[in-house]
């Protein structure tokens, strides 16, 4: 490749992609596979946004140090990051992994962030939770989280729905204005993130729901506190809620796949 190629998207990718020599790589956007193949980006490049979205779970043995070793060693350029669940699962080993392998824990410039949930369960919350909690963003302002479609609440893995216990700081939101999730179809854990933002997030203006149904299934268990202060934000038009996604308020990679 040109080695002073700026932007690399790689979509539905079964093979090595490997642009050691691409020095000058301020944009990568993946969509593919990770345990038949993988991609290696140059250990020195200043990636200003990054895409990963893989076709399948990688919480396996050596997966983490794999994903560590494919990413630059600085990411503390980095302005947007969008990632796919299914590599959140890497997070809970990564905390046990040594510190050498976490030289881009702070990622002090990131403006923006994309969460693409494949599935809404209790330990996909946790995931995020441990996410937060592990890479501090300090100045993250937009963050966009896109729900599975599936309307069906399946059962919760591990048991009790609060079991979910240990969440990141406050302080850790400082900056947020503006969250926007998109498929909100009122399930348990749904209603668990809505409050834990309107809790967390003192500076939030906005909060955008997206979603075809807003009333709570009657044959599902939630915490009153969770309820009462998701009705008082709608009360006071904190939460503004839509049934269709509009070009009001777009993530920076809305666009990235549509062609391909």
């Amino acid at each position: 490749m040109p080695p002073n190629l700026r932007t690399v998207t790689i979509a539905d990718s079964w093979g090595f992609a490997n642009l050691l020599h691409v020095p000058s790589l301020r944009s990568f956007c993946y969509r593919g596979d990770f345990v038949n193949s993988l991609f290696i980006l140059p250990s020195d490049a200043a990636l200003g946004d990054l895409y990963i979205r893989f076709a399948h779970s990688v919480a396996k043995p050596g997966n983490t140090r794999r994903l560590r070793n494919s990413l630059p060693k600085d990411l503390a350029g980095l302005n947007v990051l969008t990632i796919c669940s299914n590599s959140l699962e890497v997070f809970f080993s990564l905390l046990n992994v040594a510190s050498c392998l976490l030289p881009n824990i702070n990622l002090p410039n990131r403006r923006e962030l994309q969460l693409i949930m494949l599935e809404m369960e209790t330990a996909n919350l946790a995931d995020l939770f441990v996410f937060f909690k592990t890479f501090q963003c300090p100045n993250l302002e937009r963050l966009f989280v896109q729900l599975p479609t599936s309307s069906g609440d399946k059962p919760m893995e591990g048991g009790s729905f609060h079991e979910v216990r240990e969440e990141p700081p406050e302080d850790d939101f400082d900056n947020f204005f503006m969250v926007k999730i998109i498929n909100f179809n009122c399930r348990r854990s749904e209603v668990q993130l809505v409050s834990f933002f309107l809790r967390k997030a003192g500076s939030l203006c906005k909060l955008l729901i997206v979603s075809p149904n807003v009333t709570p299934p009657p044959d599902l268990p939630f915490v009153e506190a969770d309820l009462l202060l998701i009705k008082e934000a709608l009360a006071n038009g904190k939460i503004i809620l839509g049934e269709s996604d509009d070009a009001t308020a777009q993530p920076y990679h809305s666009k990235v796949f549509i062609m391909v």
